[in-house]
């Protein structure tokens, strides 16, 4: 009896710490199989605040993994206002060990499942970088040479997981496919619909 009224405060002090450090949480697609492919998002000081993606486990859930969620779990930690970007992270961007290309061929979301997910996400949510831990199957340099989605560029480079991943980030420029979507956000009604009617 004297344990009943202090089971609500035990549960309510349990849920702290979780949710103390838990980012926003996005799910950006479903895999082959329909298990989610989630991201967790860390806002930075500012809502222009450029944007870094660092996205692990492209082969499989692997140590790359452990290692995003790791950095993303320290980077929350970051007082909010020294924090210099914002940061996206995706730990299990390939839940099914299933084959990647990039750019995605195929009919999108039958074929290729998991790239198509990841191509198009990357384009409409144009980060200004992002990093790829662990092994890649060809994502660095599907950005660095190809416009994702029509819509622009995204920079993109290998991090070695066996360092601090976000430590080397310096004069983050803002993506071109970043710039592109701000563009398109701005545009007026009649703009809009005179763009659609030239397709």
């Amino acid at each position: 009896m004297v344990l009943r009224p202090l089971l609500p405060c035990v549960f309510a002090c349990l849920l702290l710490p979780a949710v103390a450090i838990a980012g926003e949480r996005w799910t950006i697609g479903l895999s082959t199989t329909g298990a989610p492919i989630e991201a967790v998002v860390v806002a930075g000081r500012a809502v222009s605040s450029p944007t870094v993606l660092l996205v692990g486990g492209l082969q499989s859930p692997d140590q790359s993994s452990d290692a995003v969620a790791r950095e993303a779990a320290a980077f929350e930690q970051i007082p909010e206002q020294q924090r210099e970007f914002r940061l996206i992270a995706i730990a299990r961007a390939n839940p099914d060990a299933q084959s990647l290309q990039f750019p995605p061929s195929g009919v999108a979301y039958r074929e290729h499942v998991e790239s198509h997910v990841l191509w198009r996400w990357l384009g409409t949510h144009a980060p200004d970088l992002v990093l790829v831990a662990g092994p890649d199957p060809g994502l660095v340099d599907a950005l660095s040479q190809n416009l994702v989605i029509d819509i622009g560029r995204i920079p993109a480079r290998r991090v070695d997981v066996s360092t601090r991943l976000l430590q080397s980030i310096t004069g983050i420029t803002v993506s071109s496919a970043h710039q592109e979507i701000d563009r398109r956000l701005a545009r007026s009604p009649r703009a809009l619909a005179e763009e659609l009617a030239r397709v």
